[in-house]
């Protein structure tokens, strides 16, 4: 499935930052539940073939993969922030509250 092959009506940028925070999230918990493995290996991966690959779902937000791949697999805290920045420069929703933002 490319991108072009998805439904109008589907919010293809709004879906992809759900799925990234979703994964970064699980992949930042020091648990090795099967979640946080697939997660961590979902990161890890180069593959840039199907519309949801890690590589692509970065490219599409403006997110750089090497970063943020460096910043899971050093333990970094990833917030929310970081993907409502993204979010927010795609103009797909809104992101946190001001005051969380700031914080």
């Amino acid at each position: 499935m490319t991108i072009d092959d998805v439904p109008a009506r589907i919010d293809v940028p709004r879906l992809m930052t759900a799925v990234l925070w979703d994964a970064v999230f699980l992949a930042c918990k020091t648990s090795q539940s099967p979640a946080s493995r697939t997660a961590r290996q979902w990161i890890a991966c180069d593959r840039a073939r199907y519309i949801f690959d890690f590589r692509v779902i970065c490219e599409v937000l403006d997110i750089d993969p090497g970063c943020l791949r460096v910043r899971v697999s050093a333990g970094g805290c990833i917030t929310a922030r970081h993907i409502h920045v993204a979010a927010r420069r795609m103009h797909i929703g809104p992101g946190p509250d001001e005051s969380e933002v700031a914080a």
